[in-house]
C-alpha cells in the first residue's frame, strides 16, 4: 500500500513525491492543434499535483491526440450533409470520447485515477477578501 508523503508514516519513513517537471515537451509527431491540447493537459495535471515527467509525453500526448479528433469529428458531424456522413462522425465522436476517456484514466486526468493514484487535490487558493474573513473568524 502506498503511503502519503505528509502521513505520520510517510514523514517517520521520509516518503517524498517528486515535483512535477516545469517543462514537459510533447512529441515532434504531434500536429499544431494537438500540442495546444498536449500544453493544456500538462498545465492542468500540474495544477493538480499528478507527478509527470517527460517520458509520460506519450501517453499525454495519446490523449491530447484524441481530445482534437472529438473536436474535428464534431465540427464534421455538424457540417455534414447527408444522414450517412453525420453518422459516420458520429461513431467517429463516440470512439474517440471512449479513446479519450481511457487515456485520461490512465494519466491522472480524472478525480478516481487521481484517488487510486493517492494524489492529494491541491489546496484552493483564497483571496485576500477570504483571508481577511479567516482572521475575523479566527479572532
Amino acid at each position: 500500500m502506498l503511503r502519503q508523503p505528509d502521513s505520520v508514516r510517510g514523514l517517520r519513513e521520509g516518503i517524498t513525491i517528486d515535483k512535477p517537471e516545469s517543462k514537459i515537451d510533447p512529441p515532434d509527431w504531434l500536429s499544431r492543434p494537438d500540442k495546444k491540447e498536449f500544453k493544456i493537459l500538462v498545465r492542468d495535471l500540474t495544477a493538480a499535483n499528478v507527478p509527470i515527467k517527460q517520458v509520460d509525453s506519450f501517453a499525454i500526448a495519446c490523449c491530447a491526440q484524441c481530445i482534437a479528433a472529438v473536436s474535428k469529428w464534431t465540427t464534421m458531424e455538424q457540417e455534414a450533409e447527408t444522414l450517412k456522413d453525420k453518422l459516420e462522425c458520429s461513431k467517429q465522436v463516440a470512439r474517440y470520447q471512449r479513446d479519450s476517456q481511457k487515456w485520461a484514466e490512465t494519466i491522472g486526468a480524472t478525480p478516481a485515477a487521481r484517488a487510486r493514484f493517492g494524489i492529494r487535490s491541491a489546496p484552493k487558493k483564497t483571496g485576500k477578501l477570504a483571508q481577511l474573513i479567516a482572521l475575523k473568524k479566527e479572532q
